[in-house]
This record gives C-alpha cells, sequence and structure tokens, in this order.
C-alpha cells in the first residue's frame, strides 16, 4: 500500500470514527452562542443554542449558574448514540424559569439523555417559575437520571403521555410539586 493510500484511509478512518462518537459541546454563563461551543474557552451561552445544533452522539456539558432555557432539543438521538445534556463536574447547573415554563419538554424526540442538571422553578406552588418539569410526548428511550427537581405548579411534574415508551427515570430527587397547604387539587408527580 503506498503512502498516499495509508494517509487517505487514516483521514478516512479517524472521520468516520469521530462521527460515529459524536462531538462535545460546552454551555457557560460566560460563554457566547455566536463562539463554536466546541470548549470551555468558546463555549455557547445558552442551552437554547445546544437545543438547535446538537446531533445523535453529541454530549453538551453545562456549566454553573442559573439558565432560562429548556432542554429542547430540535433533533433526536438514535440507538446506542444519545443527545446527552450533561453538568459539568463539580458543577451545579440549574434550570429556572425556562420559556413555555416546562423544563425538559421532549416532543417526538428519542434517545435524549439529561444528567446532573437541577431544575428549580424557585417558589411554591402558583408561585412556581415552572409548571412541569418534564414533559414526555410520542417520545421513546430517553434518559433522565441523577437530577434534581424543586417547586412546579403541579397537576403534572413529570407526563408522559401520547404512546410514549421505554423512557427511564434513574436516581433522581423530587421536591415541592403543587400546594401542600390548601384543599386545591394537588396534582401527581408522575402522569
Amino acid at each position: 500500500m503506498s503512502r498516499q493510500n495509508v494517509i487517505t484511509f487514516l483521514m478516512l478512518y479517524v472521520f468516520l470514527v469521530s462521527a460515529a462518537y459524536g462531538a462535545n459541546f460546552y454551555v457557560s454563563k460566560n460563554g457566547n452562542d455566536k463562539s463554536d461551543g466546541k470548549d470551555n474557552g468558546s463555549a455557547w451561552q445558552s442551552i437554547g443554542k445546544a437545543n438547535e445544533l446538537l446531533k445523535a452522539g453529541d454530549t453538551v456539558f453545562i456549566g454553573e449558574g442559573e439558565y432560562n432555557d429548556p432542554i429542547k432539543p430540535t433533533n433526536s438521538g438514535s440507538s446506542g448514540r444519545y443527545i446527552t445534556y450533561k453538568a459539568v463536574s463539580g458543577e451545579q447547573p440549574i434550570i429556572t424559569a425556562p420559556a413555555g415554563k416546562i423544563g425538559i419538554a421532549l416532543d417526538g424526540k428519542s434517545y435524549i439523555k439529561v444528567d446532573g442538571l437541577t431544575f428549580d422553578g424557585k417558589k411554591l406552588y402558583k408561585s412556581a417559575s415552572i409548571t412541569s418539569w418534564v414533559t414526555v410526548y410520542n417520545s421513546h428511550y430517553n434518559i433522565i437520571q441523577n437530577s434534581t427537581f424543586k417547586y412546579a405548579q403541579g397537576w403534572a411534574g413529570v407526563e408522559i403521555n401520547n404512546g410514549s415508551h421505554h423512557n427511564k427515570f434513574l436516581n433522581n430527587s423530587f421536591f415541592s410539586l403543587g400546594d401542600l397547604n390548601t384543599e386545591d387539587d394537588k396534582g401527581d408527580l408522575f402522569m
């Protein structure tokens, strides 16, 4: 095999391997959505930017701070190639006051993983900035794990509906859904 063929083969191999595993991206409160997001020094500022651009196999690491964007990916992952939203190790990203008042909105999306994030409506019941922590409609094979959910207005803290199947909630903590101090209907944690 000639040297040129070896170089061509190696370049093709590196391209195929990197495409199979996806890319890593970063979000930071000090970032800029005009950056490429490929490292902490060029992190995006919003989760919304990650929602737009992530594709199967990609992971976005979210840094310390409060964010007003929901987890609402444009694309789905695929079997063995999840789109992953993950907290930077040792940091605590908090989603509060997201647009639409839903922390994670998966509608027709599959193979999405959320790992180690906090969703906090900040106040009890009707004053909470989050209506529902998670909605999953016609979505499959998603994993939400190691996350904390605090203060939601209620009726449904987590709503799984419209034929959704094989979704997993693993090692999460849930606090203060609805109103515990009135006769109002307090809602359901999972619906």
